[in-house]
């Protein structure tokens, strides 16, 4: 769910086709979908630092 409300923050569709405003030099929609890309990847690296994926090798070391 975190990754669907991030993908409809990130996807500038919402942004009207006559807005100036600028945000770093850049126009608001790129810095805005640079920033919830960022958001995305440290969200992703929380995920796989907290929930540890185990390899089948791993798995069976530990059955043993």
């Amino acid at each position: 769910m975190i990754y669907v409300c991030l993908l409809l923050l990130g996807i500038p569709w919402y942004w009207s086709k006559d807005s100036n405003l600028v945000l770093f030099g850049m126009p608001a929609w790129v810095s805005i979908a640079i920033a919830v890309s960022l958001l995305t990847s440290i969200f992703t690296a929380f995920i796989l630092i907290r929930y540890p994926w185990h390899s089948d090798k791993q798995a069976q070391d530990e059955d043993e």
